[in-house]
């Protein structure tokens, strides 16, 4: 018969050996068909059972030290903290039908801010001064529009081809 300790070893209660966790070691190999042929060996006494009552502690301290992200004026993110905590929520059914130390807990979203997501922010708008203005209508004004009438006309003589008309560019810029 053997027993699991809280280190890598196995301990032989028959002589209260000490085994590696050594497929080298033949005590070792020995375990293993111990193990193979449907044997268990003692839990650690050392080690106390995880119950579900212990995780659902957890669980809903988790949830109570986390109630302070869903205040209106918190600066966290709360979409990610929503979904962290309804995580913790799911647990019980996620989990359900196994040990309860299989639970794979979330990870805490961080706490720094803002409260909204970058990319759903509004553009920043440039702050209108007398500099701006001045700036943009020079700009608007230093762009050269071409209209219908400022084009040369073509004289076609009666046998000549007559060629393809020249193309007017019309710039589609709009001046503030």
């Amino acid at each position: 018969m053997y027993q699991l300790t809280t280190g890598t070893s196995i301990l032989r209660l028959s002589d209260g050996a000490s085994i590696p966790a050594d497929e080298s070691n033949s005590d070792y190999t020995i375990y293993l068909q111990w193990l193979e042929d449907g044997n268990i060996p003692l839990p650690n006494p050392d080690v106390q059972p995880y119950t579900w009552e212990q995780a659902l502690l957890k669980r809903n301290a988790a949830l109570t030290a986390s109630d302070w992200t869903m205040l209106p004026d918190c600066t966290v993110d709360q979409r990610a903290w929503a979904v962290y905590r309804q995580i913790l929520r799911d647990i019980p059914q996620t989990f359900a039908g196994l040990d309860p130390q299989e639970i794979i807990w979330p990870v805490e979203p961080s706490t720094q801010g803002p409260n909204t997501d970058p990319a759903e922010e509004e553009a920043e708008q440039p702050v209108e001064t007398p500099a701006n203005v001045l700036a943009e209508q020079a700009a608007a004004a230093a762009q050269v529009v071409v209209t219908v009438d400022e084009v040369a006309p073509v004289t076609v003589e009666e046998s000549a081809v007559a060629p393809e008309p020249a193309e007017a560019t019309i710039d589609t810029t709009e001046v503030e």
